[in-house]
């Protein structure tokens, strides 16, 4: 069963570097055009009042990371993860701040690792 999991997970790693990512990336700003009215209804729901820890899993080109980033401000946390390099290319290029965007395979367990023990956190998945 791990087996099949890291072989699914080599797989995802693979087409979105080479296939879904490249593509999304030579169309900028068509996705977060058509999903504007949704990101801006999750972010109100959200609630998100300043010096929280989010971790973004899948955060693609940076649609919502650059409004959660804001969001959580100076005080707060934002990890901001995604397998898709192209996609992490651009959205770096988005940010003020680039070292918040990582490249891994989070399993749930290693959540904890990301955000630090004990520490209560958002979890906000993409795509």
């Amino acid at each position: 069963m791990a087996e099949e999991v890291l072989d699914a997970n080599a797989a995802q790693r693979r087409y979105w570097n080479t296939v879904a990512g490249p593509r999304w990336v030579a169309a900028p700003g068509f996705r977060e055009r058509r999903n504007q009215e949704s990101t801006a209804l999750l972010l109100a729901r959200l609630g998100i009042t300043g010096g929280e820890n989010v971790l973004e899993i899948g955060c693609g080109t940076g649609a919502l990371t650059v409004p959660l980033a804001a969001a959580v401000g100076d005080h707060g946390r934002l990890v901001a993860v995604d397998i898709s390099e192209p996609m992490l290319g651009v959205a770096r290029q988005r940010i003020e701040q680039p070292n918040l965007l990582e490249s891994r395979n989070l399993a749930p367990e290693a959540i904890a690792f990301v955000l630090g023990a004990g520490t209560a956190a958002r979890l906000i998945a993409g795509r």
